[in-house]
């Protein structure tokens, strides 16, 4: 690029001049050119036209998005929606719940009757919460129960496939699920006075800088790291119940789940949580590896 040449070609009512040389010394017989139109009174009445061919692909059009491409992205976000929908039904609570969900989403919503672990895995960051460090024991596991049978393999990999009992046990959940959210109103419900303060202290206190970026993440186990993170440097409290968290999301975020669905994000979230037993109760606290997680994603300032 440093000595490339370029041919500038001027074509007038009187004939044609051509300029060779470096992009510096076009832009000044450019901008020279212009000079002289815009000097240049005899024409002033009429218009002049100036037309520039180049032989390359215009930026703008090389970044355009495509009909096509648009069309492709819709349909992956309408895919996305479809599987979070799906798993706000049924609450998973297990890690091979989990599995069982995205099985029973592939064969009922994206009609792959049979699938594989590297399948599975695929739509845990499209669901956007984390891969557990080993889905092959979670398979196992609702191979074991009955839920998934193993029917041959493929390109080295098990395949599976969902039976009537798994699909029965998803559907049987979903409408449990339903039951248990239509048949309970918890905006108000706490534990203890102590524990609405706190939470009525986090709401108070919680910077805008701070709400948006908890609003903007879509992980919901970040969501949770970032919560506890905040009652901590709040002075608040370290050892946190699910409920709290659970009335915190519905104070900042209208959220529509469960308290046990933000129970079994917690305990997915280990080990960058810990569970803390205090009088005969499951607490949760931040450890210093969901600290370091928290830095190493930009989501807190780098305590080093």
């Amino acid at each position: 690029m440093k000595n490339q040449e370029l041919l500038l070609t001027l074509q007038y009512l009187d004939g044609e001049h051509s300029i060779k040389g470096s992009p510096q010394v076009i832009e000044h017989h450019l901008r020279t050119l212009l000079d002289h139109l815009s000097d240049n009174r005899d024409s002033s009445s009429l218009e002049k036209e100036i037309k520039i061919q180049i032989n390359t692909n215009s930026p703008t059009r090389k970044n355009e998005v495509t009909e096509e491409e648009k069309a492709e992205a819709s349909a992956l976000d309408a895919e996305k929606n479809e599987l979070v929908t799906l798993l706000e039904e049924i609450e998973p609570s297990t890690e091979w719940l989990y599995v069982l969900s995205f099985s029973y989403y592939l064969s009922l919503f994206q009609r792959n009757e049979v699938t594989t672990a590297r399948t599975l895995s695929k739509l845990y960051p499209k669901a956007e919460i984390l891969l557990p460090n080993n889905i092959h024991f979670s398979i196992f596991q609702c191979v074991d129960k009955g839920f998934l049978e193993l029917v041959g393999t493929s390109s080295s990999q098990q395949v599976y496939k969902m039976t009537p009992l798994g699909i029965k046990h998803i559907e049987d959940r979903i409408q449990y699920s339903r039951k248990e959210r239509n048949g309970k109103i918890l905006l108000d419900q706490f534990e203890s006075d102590e524990q609405k303060k706190q939470v009525d202290l986090f709401v108070k206190t919680i910077e805008p800088e701070e709400y948006a970026k908890l609003k903007k993440l879509r992980n919901f186990e970040e969501q949770l790291l970032l919560i506890l993170y905040y009652l901590h440097e709040k002075g608040i409290t370290n050892l946190v119940r699910t409920i709290m968290v659970y009335q915190i999301l519905l104070q900042l975020k209208q959220y529509k789940g469960s308290p046990r669905t933000v129970q079994t994000a917690l305990s997915r979230a280990r080990p960058m949580v810990m569970k803390v037993k205090v009088e005969n109760k499951i607490h949760y606290k931040l450890t210093e590896k969901g600290n370091v997680y928290l830095s190493k994603n930009n989501l807190i300032s780098s305590t080093t």
